[in-house]
Order: C-alpha cells, then structure tokens, then sequence
C-alpha cells in the first residue's frame, strides 16, 4: 500500500497569508516547506482513495490521478472546498463517504451532480470500497468528524484528522486494531492547542502526540509508524528551532511525500507472551 500526502497543512495553510514568521518566509526560498490543506491518496492492487478534498485544484488532480472513491473526515471547508467546482464535472459520478452530517457544507448537499454522497451510518463496523476495507471511528472536533482505518494487503492505515486526542472507544479499538502505520493531526507546538484565550482549538499539539505514542508503548501492543500532518506555521516555526528535541518515533509529513506502509513488527517481548499464552 502507497500513503501520497497530497496536502499537509492547517486551514491556513503555510505560508500563511501576509505572515513574515521564519516558516513562512522559509516558503519563499524553499518551495518543498509549502504546506496545502491536510489530504493523501492510498493505492493498492491497481485502485487508488482520496482521504478529504481541500487542495486548490483538484479536478485537475484528479484527471491525472483518477480515484475509485473518496473518503471525507469531515465537511469544514479546507477538508471539501475542492469539490465545489467539481460537481460540475461531467462523467461517471464519485462516491463520496462521508459523516452523517445533516449540514454538510454550504450548497454540497442541494446541488451535489456528479458526486455521490455516500453518509456513513455504523461506526466502527467495516465497509469494502474496491479492495480496501475501510472502518469508520470516530473522531474529537468541533464538527461531527471521522477517522479512516483502512486495509489492504495485509498491512493497515489508520488516518486520524481533524482530532484532539481520541474518544476512549477509539483509543481503544486502535490498540487492538493496532495499526502499521498511524497519521495523525500535530497543529500545535508543545501545550499550545489550549491558547490564552482559553478557547480550546480542537487540534493535538506535538506532545499530545507524544502521548499518545506512549499510551501503544506503554499497552505494551504493536507500537504504529507515526506521521504528523495538519501542521500550521507555528508548529513548523517550532520545528525550525528545536527539531533536535523531537521524539524520533514522530515522522513530520510533507506535501508530495510518498511512503510505502509496511507491516510493523510485534517487539519480541509481546510476542513471546502471545505464545506462552497460547500454549
């Protein structure tokens, strides 16, 4: 299976607009720190998912890069604005999954064309789209938000964005679902996604990662690969200036990256006690 971060940036985006912070000046010399609004495509066995729909041209994209079906975590604008002029588009409809969310986003609904939204009604129960089997959990936002674990060939995605921390069902069917590979939103640098004005921004910060990282180490299961996205200028600004303190199980994603997710290995002392167990 092939994880391509399409987009791994907040809703503002970096560079953020009239922003003079070193991240986003960075932007100006070095085009790779461009970070679009958080979205990927998974490929496996000929077929080909889009996760959320926020980067600017993406009927453009997408007649390069044709998808079999998208899959929506929630409907805030930077995660469908690039559906807007697509379902004018002519051609076979898309089906899109989606939360069971009655508001949707602006017109969508009402004047959907070519797209086929396709609400997700059981959580936690898994659906086929192709050869992927995909199961829908849910996620901590300020908009009826879903996460995506998604299988196929053996190996296992789960896809976790827009989100601060999990809802303790979803904590708990991750560790036993127990993931190759988690990508997860980090928006924040260290104990900044509670801000001064005491309003809560529903996004993780990099050490509620970290803690969440040590909740699989410490369950003593499979531990996940870990990949940041939904990163604003501030996290990058951090990273910037102290990239040497981050925990090097935390892999910082970038728009355009393609990795190959790979089965993970159960650490030894896991295994052993299954074994003994089972004897």
């Amino acid at each position: 299976m092939k994880l391509r971060f399409l987009g791994t940036g907040d809703a503002a985006q970096v560079p953020v607009f009239g922003c003079d912070c070193p991240a986003c000046v960075r932007t100006s010399v070095i085009s790779s720190h461009i970070r679009r609004s958080s979205c990927c495509t998974i490929e496996s066995q000929g077929q080909r998912l889009l996760i959320d729909a926020g980067i600017e041209n993406l009927a453009g994209y997408l007649t390069a890069n044709p998808v079999d079906s998208i899959l929506l975590t929630h409907f805030h604008v930077d995660h469908v604005q690039g559906l807007f002029p697509m379902r004018w588009g002519k051609g076979p409809e898309i089906k899109v999954h989606c939360p069971d969310d009655k508001q949707g986003c602006a017109d969508l609904y009402k004047h959907h064309g070519m797209l086929n939204f396709m609400p997700i009604q059981k959580q936690f129960e898994p659906f086929k789209v192709g050869d992927f089997t995909v199961i829908a959990v849910p996620l901590r936002h300020s908009k009826q938000t879903l996460g995506y674990c998604v299988e196929s060939e053996g190996v296992k995605l789960a896809y976790m964005t827009d989100t601060k921390g999990f809802p303790d069902k979803t904590l708990d069917f991750l560790m036993q679902w127990q993931p190759d590979t988690l990508v997860i939103d980090a928006s924040y640098p260290p104990t900044t996604s509670q801000h001064s004005d005491g309003k809560n921004y529903n996004h993780n910060s990099i050490d509620e990662v970290e803690a969440i990282l040590d909740l699989f180490i410490s369950a003593r299961v499979k531990v996940p690969k870990m990949w940041l996205t939904h990163i604003s200028h501030k996290l990058d600004c951090y990273l910037m200036e102290n990239q040497h303190f981050i925990n090097p199980s935390l892999n910082i994603a970038s728009d355009g990256l393609t990795i190959d997710i790979l089965p993970q290995e159960i650490p030894r002392h896991i295994g052993q006690q299954r074994l003994m167990a089972a004897e």
